[in-house]
């Protein structure tokens, strides 16, 4: 097999940058190589120039090795503090607002893990299936194929779950070697597929009183960043809480986003006013 020259590899990672966001260099050197070499293999496609010829347009086949190039990591509470600040975030919006159906995103949603926990922490803190709903969007498809099965294998659980005692216990069941979600957790999250950079997506959708945005924002090139943030504050209500990744506070902040609570230092309001411009 030749694998492709760097001028090839170079269009192909650009191609990907513009549609997608995605500065593939970001997830390492060799990320979009050996998902390159693994969709050869599997075309049996010897030539690497003109498999990338070939790949640049069959937008589908693409769309695949974007796939491969999402590698989804997430398990059930994932970092436990967002839930937290999620259920307290919750009872006090009801509290002032008690008519408010509590609108929350998770993007990306990766497998699922995200938004049925969100979905299980709220129903834990005393919310109805009717007092809430969560919406979850991926730009994976295949991602958001697995997480509508709502099936989860051990490698779901990394011990932050057992920071919400019984609460896993409550809504998820045990069917041979794994794990499917409850009815009722189930009805409260829709999947669908949203691409976090794109102009105008979700506009049709109400704003949200929360969104989960979590270790995103690391992997998109400098524009697309700047459009997801502006994206993120266009969806959320003033007042609304953006929760993001430990690793990605740093970015929010360039952003139109303020420091939530001191408590939560990777939770973020929206900037109201002409800084939100």
């Amino acid at each position: 097999m030749k694998l492709p020259a760097a001028r090839q590899l170079e269009e192909l990672a650009s191609a990907i940058s513009r549609r997608w966001g995605l500065d593939p260099r970001l997830a390492g050197e060799q990320s979009l190589l050996g998902a390159l070499r693994r969709q050869m293999q599997q075309a049996g496609a010897a030539d690497g120039d003109a498999y990338v010829a070939e790949l640049l347009e069959d937008a589908e086949r693409v769309e695949r090795l974007v796939d491969e190039l999402l590698v989804p990591e997430t398990w059930f509470f994932r970092d436990r503090q967002p839930f937290h600040c999620l259920r307290q975030y919750a009872l006090e919006r009801l509290r002032s607002n008690p008519a408010d159906r509590l609108r929350v995103l998770s993007i990306p949603c990766s497998t699922g893990e995200e938004p049925f926990s969100i979905a299980m922490a709220l129903l834990d803190a005393g919310l109805s299936a009717i007092q809430f709903r969560v919406d979850a969007a991926d730009v994976s498809q295949r991602h958001l194929s697995l997480a509508s099965q709502a099936i989860f294998g051990k490698a779901s659980f990394r011990g932050d779950e057992r920071e919400f005692p019984g609460v896993c216990e409550r809504y998820l069941e045990l069917r041979g070697a794994s794990y499917t979600v409850s009815a009722e957790v189930r009805r409260t999250v829709e999947f669908f597929r949203a691409n976090l950079v794109a102009p105008l997506m979700l506009s049709e959708r109400p704003r949200y009183h929360v969104i989960f945005c979590r270790n995103v924002l690391i992997y998109l090139t400098p524009a697309a960043r700047q459009a997801a943030l502006q994206n993120l504050h266009r969806w959320l209500l003033a007042g609304g809480l953006l929760y993001c990744g430990h690793v990605e506070a740093r970015l929010v902040r360039s952003g139109p986003f303020v420091p939530f609570a001191r408590e939560f230092p990777f939770a973020f309001a929206p900037v109201v006013g002409p800084r939100a411009q």
